[in-house]
Formats: C-alpha cells, sequence, structure tokens
C-alpha cells in the first residue's frame, strides 16, 4: 500500500480521524498542516540547516552527521504517518481517539517508528485503531514485545492462532500434542513453541493446561445424563457433553476442561485479537475425536 489516500488531505477525513490526529501531534509531534503531511525532518529541519550553515561553514564530518540524522528522522516520520494511515482506515465511526493516554500514545510511537514492513505497520495500526475505539486495552508489555517481532514471528503466532478457542470469553490455545502431524501440518511443532516462548507470547507444558469449567456447565435439556459446557471456535459454538454416573452424581467432583501443552501469555492473548487468524479445516472433527477418547462427547451447535 502506498501513501494512503486519507493522509494527504485532512479536510476528507472523518471527524474521529481528525481527532485521532490531533492526538498524535499533541503526543508526538506535528503531522499535519490544514491540508498537507508536514514532514518535519525533511522540510523544517533542512531549512534550519540552511541558515546555521550560512552563519557557520560545517565540516564534512558535521555534514555528514547532519545528513545522517535528518535522514533517520525522515525514515521515522514516513513509518508513523503509514502506521497512522492503517489506523485511519480500520478505526470505527464512533471511536474516541481523544480518550487515548498521552503516555501510552507516545511510547507507542517509539517503538514503532522503526517498522518499516508494511504487513507489520498493519498490525500497529490496528493496535492503534482498537485502542482508540475502546475496544482493547494493549498493555505497555504488550506493545514492548511487539516491537521486537518480525514479519516471521506474526505468521508463525497467526498459525498457531489457527487453534484458539473462546473459553469463558478468554482466547485459550487447544494444541494437545505439539509433535502430532496434525499441527505439524499447520506449521506448528516444538520449535516454533518454544520460539514464542522465548519473545513471551505463549508457554509450554509437557504435561499439558487444564480449567475448572465446573460453575460453568448446564445441564442438558434433551439428554438429563448429561452437562454441558459450550465453548467458541472462531464462529462456531461448540458444546462439550460430561456424562454423568447416575442419579444426578457427576462422575467427578470437579469438571476440568484441557487446553492442551500450549498456553497464551497475557501478551499472547491481547495480540491474538489483531492476529488475522482464520480457523483451520478438519479441526473440529479432530477435536471431536481428542474428546470421545476422554469419554467426552461434542455437539455443534448450528
Amino acid at each position: 500500500m502506498g501513501e494512503n489516500k486519507s493522509m494527504t488531505d485532512i479536510s476528507s477525513l472523518s471527524e474521529p480521524a481528525v481527532r485521532l490526529i490531533e492526538k498524535i501531534s499533541n503526543a508526538v509531534g506535528v503531522l499535519y498542516e490544514p491540508t498537507r503531511i508536514v514532514r518535519l525532518a525533511a522540510a523544517e529541519a533542512h531549512a534550519d540547516l540552511i541558515k546555521f550553515n550560512s552563519r557557520r561553514q560545517l565540516s564534512q564530518l558535521e555534514q555528514r552527521a547532519v545528513s545522517s540524522f535528518l535522514q533517520r528522522e525522515t525514515v521515522k516520520q514516513e513509518n508513523i504517518e503509514s502506521i497512522t494511515g492503517f489506523a485511519l482506515d480500520t478505526m470505527s465511526a464512533d471511536a474516541t481517539p481523544e480518550e487515548l493516554d498521552d503516555t501510552w500514545l507516545a511510547y507507542f510511537f517509539r517503538q514503532c517508528e522503526l517498522i518499516k514492513n508494511k504487513d507489520m505497520q498493519k498490525v500497529w495500526g490496528q493496535i492503534l485503531a482498537r485502542e482508540a475505539e475502546g475496544d482493547s486495552a494493549f498493555s505497555l508489555r504488550t506493545i514492548s514485545a511487539l516491537a521486537l517481532m518480525n514479519h516471521s514471528d506474526a505468521e508463525m503466532f497467526s498459525r498457531f492462532c489457527q487453534f484458539v478457542a473462546l473459553i469463558d470469553g478468554n482466547p485459550e490455545l487447544l494444541i494437545f500434542d505439539v509433535n502430532d502431524k496434525f499441527y505439524r501440518d499447520a506449521g506448528v511443532n516444538f520449535g516454533e513453541t518454544i520460539h514464542l516462548q522465548s519473545i513471551g507470547l505463549v508457554t509450554y507444558s509437557d504435561t499439558g493446561y487444564t480449567l475448572n469449567v465446573t460453575k460453568h456447565v448446564v445441564r442438558d435439556d434433551f439428554y438429563q445424563e448429561d452437562f454441558l459446557y459450550t465453548l467458541s471456535y472462531f464462529d462456531q459454538n461448540l458444546s462439550l457433553r460430561y456424562p454423568l454416573i447416575e442419579d444426578g452424581i457427576l462422575r467427578r467432583d470437579e469438571i476440568l476442561l484441557s487446553t492442551g501443552q500450549v498456553n497464551l501469555t497475557e501478551v499472547g492473548r491481547e495480540l491474538f485479537y489483531i492476529c488475522s487468524a482464520r480457523p483451520k479445516d478438519g479441526f473440529v472433527g479432530y477435536y471431536e475425536k481428542w474428546l470421545k477418547k476422554e469419554d467426552i462427547g461434542l455437539v455443534l451447535n448450528i
């Protein structure tokens, strides 16, 4: 994507977009004059250099140092504008960017000002848009982690997120064996698990993780001998059927839901919402077979 159309003429922007630009301008420096982008590094700073050089001749070393500085600042400015453009493209009409925290915003742009990759700029833009919309609260820790990620890391994380389900409203990975062919064919393996753990997005346990869902199960209206627990896998609601023994007594004192060997960290949970993952074909069938081995049934709610 080249320079966003929305970044060239402020008069064509929506009111929330204008408020976002004003908020950014106050936090990190002027982005715009009324109808055009102000490139401080390439324009104003260069003009100041000419004035200074007319009063005192710079040495070649000083000229190279200033030129290098201007070049770096120009790149930073272009990156900031591009990321802002992506945010403007995706931000909703009811966003409230004026409520963005100045400290958070300044830290955000310090971390992303060197990001040149367009795909990664889009990710940063999505975070800025969601923060402006008030839909999410991305911590400074998450911003720091994202700054250390490259495009390959982001793609790897998205592959893992093919197996995320919402359990009690929280994203949870359902990867039961990182060495299983089903996961390996989907681009998930032990080595990548350890890499994502090293950059703070997941944790790994050979014995696996479980969640206590006892308080959230309900009696099945049709099969009174069963309890149901419902989770969401992208746009599908899956009901897990836990059997009882007899006389309405639960088989276990507690109902535990296994979530597998890989767990999202808080940073990973926040980044899940902007990773654009898609459901993995065949996973529901795979999950059903895995549950059957645990004597748990699965019902796909249409």
